[in-house]
């Protein structure tokens, strides 16, 4: 059965997309961890859903079932695209990967869709990636924010390939003919296996000319020949879907769009197998073993009554045989070899076998038993530890406004985040006291706000020397990205982590020396985040809504002596791992201390 859709099906699929230019960005949801679905809403056709499985799958249909998850992909998403709308959309060079591009007033968003492995979205902008949804690392490319997107190496284009490349493909080949068809040419399973029928099983490389250029024949003829969107079926099952005229099938569903088939081919699929859960793991294990002891126990009981019956040979048998080092003697009866105790008379070897049979009959009695008792205890639900993002190595928060914000933990952290991630359009912020760490602001759509760049003035200023001095307030600056540099003026050196700073600086001064602690959600998951009174506020209230009582707490506290322990234990009791989401947020007043 096809487990997604090839390259060609998609290219077809994205012609027939080119209605969409124009429909306006309503809602992006992901109602599963796979799923992503763009409510849109067209001049002339109304409200349209567009769905993207991103193990291989995309179509146009119904609004799909459940839950909407939220989080950090998704929010940015939406403050990206909705409302926006759709500029193009076409297929990425011959790649599974599908490119939106988005008018959203002076930006242009893409969205772009890897339809292959586990699947991934990017949200890029200038062809940066603002958002992933997977963060991901490979030999050739990097998929996390802030990073130029690069496709993977571009596989062969079926559609503009000429014979000639055609026949290089193949004999360049060593695998059989319709891998080859697949992986080299780039083909798909369907079209590989149609156009190769009666070639199955051929060596692509050892293939004549003559039947190349046959091959080729066939290729081109499914490639642009009349299409018709199909569900092919074969021994009354549904196999695949495609819009080209496909061979081997017994039966045949036609349909008026490439995305109708799709929506119906998914339907008609079989459930997936779940797996056993561990009970149900452990009583198959247990009725298994007990199987075993009660095949063994019959065994036994037989071997006893053989040794019942020939009682005169096998005494013949003692008392004339040789027994090996173990006093163990071997003698054959009806067929079957027997071990005896060479010590032992043939009654007491019989009643020995029957002994262990009994003994074998109980054990597999207790298993049954244990098989059908229901497991009386539960293990607790453990929360699965949340992937770490890329700003939780350094210090962080996001700002009420949303822009991620981080800030260097030692001289070799504030080289690596000036060097490596503060780009064009971001901001750079620095408390006004010797050895206070860079902080870089990253922007999104539109340049950091005024609020976010005073709430890292105030970040930079809490993380400096300031707080271990027990200093109340002091003052910091911020400048845009293009005033920061690493070359030092002629005739001086510039440490590691120092940077020079050059042009007019805006200054944020008499800044109170405080941090907020607060719990969070990105991507579905708490963390704990220490910032400006104000970005925690924002992200504390937001998180709020809806949580009644349990959102009650609050911590704000400044750099004093003696406090600490106190606060800790504050922390500890306020902030415990817990299965379920609850925030928890307490006014301390200006007198504690972390």
């Amino acid at each position: 059965m096809k487990k997604a859709l090839s390259s060609p099906d998609l290219r077809v699929l994205a012609e027939g997309w080119q209605s969409l230019i124009g429909a306006r960005v309503e809602q992006v949801q992901r109602p599963e961890a796979n799923l992503l679905h763009l409510k849109l809403r067209h001049r002339q056709r109304g409200t349209l859903h567009l769905l993207v499985d991103l193990q291989g799958w995309a179509w146009l249909g119904d609004a799909p079932a459940g839950t909407p998850t939220t989080g950090g992909f998704i929010t940015e998403l939406r403050r990206h695209i909705r409302k926006a709308r759709i500029e193009s959309i076409e297929q990425l060079g011959a790649d599974r990967i599908l490119q939106l591009r988005f008018a959203a007033g002076e930006a242009r968003p893409v969205l772009l869709l890897e339809l292959f492995h586990r699947g991934n979205a990017l949200l890029c902008e200038n062809g940066v990636i603002v958002q992933a949804l997977r963060r991901q690392e490979f030999r050739h490319r990097s998929l996390t924010p802030g990073e130029a997107y690069q496709p993977p190496p571009s596989p062969s284009d079926p559609f503009a390939a000429s014979a000639a490349q055609f026949a290089e493909q193949l004999a360049a080949s060593k695998r059989e003919l319709v891998p080859a068809l697949v992986v080299e040419c780039n083909l798909g399973g369907d079209l590989a296996e149609t156009a190769a029928r009666g070639l199955a099983g051929t060596s692509a490389a050892a293939l004549p000319a003559a039947t190349i250029t046959e091959l080729w024949q066939r290729v081109r003829t499914l490639l642009d020949g009349e299409r018709q969107p199909t569900i092919f079926f074969r021994d009354g099952e549904p196999v695949t879907v495609s819009p080209f005229p496909l061979d081997g099938f017994d039966e045949l569903r036609d349909f008026e769009s490439l995305d109708a088939a799709i929506a119906t081919f998914r339907e008609l699929r079989p459930l997936p197998v779940l797996p056993p859960d561990a009970d149900e793991r452990r009583e198959a294990k247990q009725r298994e073993a007990a199987e075993q002891f009660l095949a063994k126990a019959v065994q036994l009981r037989s071997d006893g009554e053989l040794l019942f019956t020939h009682a005169a040979a096998v005494a013949e048998a003692l008392a004339t045989g040789e027994p090996d080092y173990r006093g163990r003697l071997k003698i054959e009866l009806e067929g079957r070899e027997l071990e005896l105790e060479a010590a032992l008379p043939a009654e007491s070897n019989a009643s020995r076998l029957f002994d262990a049979a009994k003994r074998l009959e109980r054990k597999a009695q207790r298993a049954r038993e244990l098989a059908a008792v229901p497991r009386q205890r539960k293990r607790k639900a453990v929360k699965p530890a949340a992937p770490q993002e890329w700003f939780e190595r350094y210090r962080w928060f996001i700002a009420s406004s949303g822009e991620i914000t981080v800030a260097g933990r030692d001289a070799t952290s504030n080289d690596r985040i000036v060097k490596r991630y503060l780009k064009a359009g971001d901001r750079y912020a620095h408390a006004d006291i010797h050895g206070a760490p860079s902080v870089v602001v990253k922007h999104g759509t539109e340049p950091p706000s005024a609020a976010a760049m005073e709430e890292a003035c105030r970040f930079g200023l809490a993380c400096s020397r300031a707080w271990a001095a027990g200093v109340a307030s002091g003052h910091a600056y911020w400048v845009e990205s293009d005033q920061v540099s690493k070359t030092a003026p002629a005739g001086e050196f510039l440490p590691k982590g120092a940077f020079m700073v050059r042009g007019r600086r805006k200054w944020h001064r008499n800044l109170a020396v405080e941090l907020a602690l607060g719990e969070i959600e990105r991507d579905g998951a708490p963390k704990l985040m220490a910032g400006p009174l104000a970005a925690v506020n924002e992200a504390w209230l937001h998180r709020a809504e809806g949580a009644g009582d349990a959102a009650s707490q609050r911590l704000r506290a400044a750099p004093r002596d003696g406090r600490e322990a106190a606060a800790g234990r504050w922390i500890r009791d306020n902030f415990p791992a817990r299965c379920e989401y609850k925030v928890n947020y307490c006014e301390a007043g200006a007198g504690g201390g972390i």
